[in-house]
């Protein structure tokens, strides 16, 4: 079964550049950011194309159950886009099928602004799939975070 592109978006009362700098930010990002109910400890970005990125999550059970994602910056338009690709990584060992590419486009939007977020399967078969519900859960703490 073939993977469908996910694509969800939200508006901000932020502006662009406080909305970049939640996304790309460290700090930031492990205040808000937290799939599966995981806890972001570290994050690695070379914030330019070409550069690597890392995010490391741990686990309630033990390290060996950490989540990883890693990927590679192909594109990096600071505060308006990002495109990079997203492979997850279990007990240290890429899962099959969760490689993804990831453009992520930030606009103004009146006195705020706009998060677009499109994923992209790299791969034709079912794999780990943050969807829709992964990405709006997100997307609403973020909003929560800078509210």
């Amino acid at each position: 079964m073939a993977n469908e592109n996910v694509s969800v978006e939200k508006s901000f009362s932020v502006g662009v550049i406080e909305l970049y700098k939640a996304w790309t930010e460290p700090e930031a990002l492990k205040d808000w950011w937290k799939p599966l109910g995981r806890t972001l400890v570290a994050v690695d970005a070379d914030l330019k194309k070409g550069g690597m990125i890392k995010y490391t999550f741990d686990s309630v059970e033990s390290k060996d159950e950490q989540l990883v994602i890693e990927g590679e910056y192909e594109t990096v338009l600071p505060k308006e886009k990002l495109v990079y690709t997203w492979n997850w990584v279990l007990h240290g060992q890429p899962v099959e099928n969760g490689a993804y590419k990831l453009t992520v486009g930030f606009s103004e939007e009146g006195e705020g602004s706009k998060l677009t977020i499109i994923q992209q399967a790299e791969q034709e078969t079912e794999g780990v799939n943050p969807h829709q519900e992964g990405w709006e859960k997100a997307l609403q703490d973020l909003d929560e975070y800078l509210s």
